[in-house]
């Protein structure tokens, strides 16, 4: 072999070297930084036990679920592309404020992601090391540390936009509403676009015997006649805020006014009047047939529900508490089996639904069903021969 093969050989070799040695380095390096800007979370957030939920590593089982749920591109899941050192899902800001911090300090890019709608996937790719900022599960307010709750004003003018303006302006200036914030559409529409659903089509929506969603919940209602107080609203707003995002509701529906007050309470079997707000408190769970702890989640939320209902009880109707019929509550009684229930038994369930109203109804239920043939466990009672009211 000649002395310039020697030479060139030689020369290769320790390119060969030099080449594996600098990206041996380049590797390290990359770990080190990882290592020192995982150990800088920590360290900023010691007093916080959730700092090691809201971190994900390759070493994690979460990290390709977590990295690729938001991914719409579907080129950009191969192995070649350029992976995070880490995905945080930050829950509050000082989980963001910790993540800048940590960033800068240790030379890391960060990529922010929401929905990763993206062509080119620069929310959560980078050719230099770099970190994902994932805020799927994060949710603002305030600076205070105190709980927040959605609010969400669904409502309804049967009129002309400029007539509707003219009467918001009147009385409630501060909302500021103009023409883009409103949606000029059919009364028959009004349900669908009240349940966030399709209502271009209202006749599909209308016709269609699939409920439009569906999932375990336990649920009560009340109805208002005064408002709450400021404190009372805070003591709900507390309650709810102890349930994950989107896992309890409290809907307030307007109620009083129209017609209504026009029909007297003995007119109809439905006897409420008074009340100005028909409130409905839920708590919803996910039940997983698969998974033993299912049950311990819905005894849970049943429980919260009522707890959240016995602290709406000191600011709505007493004496009878009022309860809405449609929302069928079996805590405030039910009927015996076998259909034999005395008048003062169905009264525990039966005056919250219908008040002055039901003893009227008892008889109806005498006169056209006395043998008690339509019968359930909120159903009319049948008095017993010779018996009055």
């Amino acid at each position: 072999m000649s002395m310039m093969m020697m030479k060139l050989q030689f020369c290769l070799a320790l390119l060969l070297t030099t080449f594996s040695c600098v990206a041996f380095a380049l590797r390290a390096n990359e770990q080190n930084q990882q290592e020192a800007f995982l150990s800088c979370l920590q360290k900023k957030n010691s007093k916080d036990n959730t700092i090691s939920t809201i971190i994900h590593t390759p070493k994690n089982t979460s990290f390709k679920s977590v990295l690729d749920v938001y991914i719409q591109n579907t080129q950009f899941l191969s192995p070649e592309t350029p992976k995070p050192i880490a995905i945080l899902t930050p829950e509050t800001e000082s989980h963001i404020q910790t993540a800048i911090y940590c960033g800068k300090k240790y030379g890391l890019e960060m990529r922010i992601r929401s929905g990763g709608h993206d062509f080119e996937g620069n929310s959560y790719i980078s050719q230099v090391p770099f970190f994902i900022l994932d805020m799927s599960n994060f949710s603002v307010s305030p600076q205070t540390g105190k709980p927040t709750a959605l609010v969400i004003f669904a409502g309804v003018y049967r009129g002309g936009v400029d007539e509707f303006l003219a009467i918001m302006d009147e009385r409630f200036p501060e909302l500021g509403i103009t023409k883009k914030d409103c949606n000029v559409i059919r009364w028959i529409q009004y349900i669908p676009f009240h349940m966030a659903q399709p209502y271009e089509n209202p006749k599909e929506f209308y016709t269609s015997r699939v409920p439009p969603f569906v999932y375990a919940f336990s649920g009560k209602s009340d109805f208002l006649t005064e408002p709450i107080p400021e404190e009372g609203v805070e003591k709900i707003l507390n309650k709810i805020s102890e349930l994950p995002p989107f896992s309890a509701q409290m809907e307030w529906t307007c109620f009083g006014g129209g017609i209504m007050e026009k029909i007297p309470e003995s007119e109809t079997p439905f006897p409420h009047r008074k009340a100005s707000i028909m409130l409905f408190e839920m708590a919803n769970w996910t039940p997983n047939p698969d998974d033993g702890s299912s049950s311990d989640v819905a005894e849970a939320r049943k429980k919260w529900v009522k707890e959240l209902h016995d602290i709406v009880g000191d600011y709505v109707e007493k004496n009878p508490r009022a309860s809405y019929p449609n929302y069928r509550d079996y805590d405030l009684g039910i009927n015996n089996a076998n259909g034999e229930t005395t008048i003062e038994q169905a009264k525990k369930w039966g005056i919250p639904y219908f008040k002055d109203n039901f003893d009227r109804l008892v008889k109806v239920k005498n006169k056209v069903d006395p043998e008690n043939f339509f019968r359930n466990e909120q159903s009319f009672p049948v008095l017993p021969a010779h018996s009055e009211l």
